[in-house]
């Protein structure tokens, strides 16, 4: 069992595990504390110093950065004391100065009353050298393809000899956890990111390693791509096991076989899609705004790649005018049938379109035969007419 001390945060008492920094307690008991240049998983280094907080112990006062200070037995520690809220203010108008257009760190010289800076701007940059990104690169991803180049005014992030590195493995973790979004891929290597299609969304979105495969999954659980994944593929990283709560990952769980006694099972076998890159001259996988009927669908949806919104994919604007191609490859010799349900979905699928835009959509459907068969689709097709569906034979 790990030991314990108490202490005293803003009049509060306390009880921490022994080594915790000052700012995870701070963190655990719901005391914010500002911070620019520490993350759970990495090591602290207290660079932006906006944690600084006054810690009283053994008859004196300091002022310390708290995500790299451990907690000590019987100390007393003011996170918003006049000396601390001052300091702050301080190095927040030296951020400023030197990055005066970042958004995250004028929303917090605000938050402190800090309008601008007194001092003349020396710089107008968008790094402030807290080191998350060669701490990421060099402690979870095991690449160092980045780091801190320069002395003095002349320190930067950059790569070794300022060229682009050859050992970068795109995995964009540098530029995620940039605060400032000042890392940009491109300045750090020629590769480019592959992002990981989502499978639901047919293609039409990414998605990241540890997913949920669709909503409403049974069991509705996140699962880990052994594919994609940076531990399983080169034994790095690891974050998630160390920042997850519940303690749930499990790098060594394997997949297993279950048997299970039921009283009834529902064969579902489902279909077999239709590759539409087969025909070329339609332009599917050639012009970004050639979707399939499934990717369609996932467009419609509420829980698709544009949360529902009807666009584009090229430009993600609303289009004016969509044409259904109907009855592809049904009269090829090696696939000489009609699928019997486009009709009806494509006549969905343009009804649904029309009441997500609105008046000013225009909804063709190019069709050889229509297959309205089934009960009530004859007056789904006649109303789908009405609503200003436009048939076209051809």
């Amino acid at each position: 069992m790990l030991e314990e001390v108490g202490l005293k945060i803003d009049g509060r008492e306390v009880k921490a595990k022994k080594g915790m920094a000052i700012l995870e307690v701070a963190q655990e008991v719901g005391i914010k504390i500002p911070t620019l240049c520490y993350h759970k998983a990495l090591s602290p280094v207290g660079a932006c110093r906006l944690c600084t907080v006054e810690v009283t112990g053994k008859g004196r006062s300091r002022l310390v950065t708290s995500c790299n200070y451990p907690v000590e037995e019987g100390i007393v520690v003011n996170t918003d004391s006049p000396e601390v809220i001052n300091t702050r203010k301080l190095l927040l108008e030296l951020l400023l100065a030197r990055c005066p257009d970042v958004k995250i760190i004028q929303d917090l010289a605000r938050e402190y009353g800090v309008e601008k800076p007194r001092v003349k701007k020396v710089k107008n940059e968008n790094c402030i050298l807290c080191g998350l990104c060669t701490r990421i690169c060099q402690e979870r991803m095991g690449v160092s393809a980045i780091n801190f180049v320069g002395r003095g005014i002349h320190r930067k992030v950059s790569t070794p000899f300022d060229t682009y590195s050859d050992i970068c493995q795109t995995c964009g973790a540098c530029a995620y956890i940039c605060p400032t979004r000042a890392i940009k891929l491109e300045d750090i290597t020629k590769n480019r990111p592959i992002p990981i299609l989502s499978e639901f969304n047919a293609g039409l979105s990414s998605r990241s390693p540890i997913y949920i495969p669709y909503p409403q999954a049974v069991p509705n659980a996140p699962v880990i791509d052994r594919e994609t994944c940076i531990h399983f593929l080169k034994g790095e990283c690891g974050i998630c096991k160390e920042v997850c709560k519940a303690e749930a990952i499990d790098y060594e769980q394997k997949e297993e076989t279950v048997e299970l006694n039921v009283g009834a099972i529902v064969l579902s076998p489902g279909y077999e899609s239709f590759d539409a890159k087969a025909k070329q001259e339609l332009g599917y996988g050639r012009y970004a705004n050639v979707v399939s009927a499934l990717e369609f669908e996932r467009i419609l949806s509420a829980s698709g790649p544009f949360q529902g919104h009807l666009q584009r994919p090229s430009d993600q604007k609303a289009p004016k005018r969509i044409a259904f191609m109907q009855c592809i490859g049904s009269r090829d010799h090696e696939r000489d049938y009609c699928s019997s349900v486009c009709c009806m979905y494509a006549t969905k699928e343009a009804i649904i379109a029309k009441e997500h835009v609105g008046e000013g959509l225009d909804c063709d459907i190019f069709f050889m035969d229509m297959r309205a068969f089934s009960k009530g689709f004859e007056a789904y097709f006649e109303r789908a007419k009405e609503l200003g569906v436009n048939y076209i034979r051809c």
